[in-house]
């Protein structure tokens, strides 16, 4: 039979005559901190992860761009408004 971890009942190896196939598997980690180091290493296993970290990159990307677009909008705003501050004393003069 296959390694036991923390108590549990040992996994079935491949070459028993019925073992199981999981489609998910769900893995817990005591800190935050390592949610990047074991998806890293389970998708060097050529596996698929998915954590919620991974989610708040994507999300701020896109607050990223939206950050970047508003001030791209802001700055011409203030461009545009100071050219018509500045035509507007020439012209009064």
């Amino acid at each position: 039979m296959g390694k036991s971890v923390n108590n549990e009942r040992p996994a079935k190896l491949a070459t028993d005559e019925k073992y199981n196939v999981f489609t998910e598997v769900k893995v817990y980690t005591h800190d935050a901190g390592e949610v990047e180091a074991v998806s890293k290493k389970i998708e060097k296993l050529a596996y698929s992860t998915y954590s919620a970290q991974n989610e708040l990159k994507e999300i701020n990307i896109v607050f990223l761009i939206i950050k970047i677009g508003l001030i791209t909008v802001g700055t011409v705003a203030v461009l545009i408004a100071s050219i018509g501050i500045f035509n507007d004393d020439n012209g009064s003069h």
